[in-house]
């Protein structure tokens, strides 16, 4: 299932950011690997996940990384610079700790129209595509 990702402001739950890709569900949904991911395993497609302590955005960077390792190993680098962009949300949120929370969620949606009409159509939804 695709997850949104959203970054919201904590004193006013403003919505800051949005990201999502069809296909981040394959790599951030790790209910299986319970035993390799702590974060990422309560990641699903039923429930928001919610991220905002040093502790829980420190350990979902480090399982970032071993999810990016597998989509370059799997010369996918288009979800690879996916994640990336969600591992950077998480590095904001860490930069400014209690400022933001990080959502991951089928939940989450934005409309178009709040997008912003500056940010060039390859891009609207995510940065899967840079480079390419």
């Amino acid at each position: 299932m695709t997850q949104g990702i959203a970054l919201y402001s904590q004193a006013n739950n403003e919505l800051m950011y949005f990201t999502t890709h069809q296909r981040n569900g394959d790599y951030l949904e790790r209910e299986a690997d319970a035993g390799r991911f702590e974060m990422l395993a309560g990641v699903d497609d039923c429930d928001p996940s919610y991220f905002y302590t040093t502790e829980n955005l420190s350990q979902i960077i480090r399982e970032l990384d071993i999810v990016i390792g597998e989509a370059e190993k799997n010369i996918d680098t288009e979800i690879s610079n996916h994640l990336k962009e969600i591992l950077v949300l998480c590095r904001l949120c860490l930069w400014n700790v209690g400022d933001f929370v990080l959502v991951i969620s089928p939940f989450e949606t934005v409309s178009e129209d709040n997008i912003p009409k500056t940010i060039p159509d390859k891009f609207l939804l995510n940065i899967s595509l840079v480079g390419t």
